[in-house]
């Protein structure tokens, strides 16, 4: 046993073993640290991304409806009378008949 402990370099190694790898383990918790913030822009609420997307939808809808808006005020007006069934020339040859037939 005296062999292995002078083999290993008695305890004052294995306390600076011991140490270099308590520092091994801080530097790892410090690069895990490091990779879990956000490097991109402050912390973003979810709240505040989910108003924001919903005042865009609001403004593409608004958008959207402008347009139905001016597409409707370029429609032609709707007739006021009755549509024929007959054309102009039938309508003429129709009215003679019913004369004729009423005498």
């Amino acid at each position: 046993m005296a062999k292995i402990r002078t083999e290993m370099g008695g305890i004052d190694s294995v306390d600076d073993v011991m140490m270099d790898i308590q520092d091994e383990m801080q530097m790892a918790d410090e690069v895990n640290t490091a990779i879990g913030q956000t490097v991109i822009g402050p912390n973003i609420d979810d709240d505040e991304l989910m108003e924001e997307l919903e005042i865009m939808q609001q403004m593409d809808l608004q958008s959207k409806l402008d347009t139905v808006e001016l597409g409707a005020s370029r429609l032609p007006t709707v007739p006021t009378s009755k549509p024929s069934r007959y054309s102009k020339p039938e309508e003429e040859d129709l009215r003679k008949l019913e004369a004729e037939l009423a005498m």
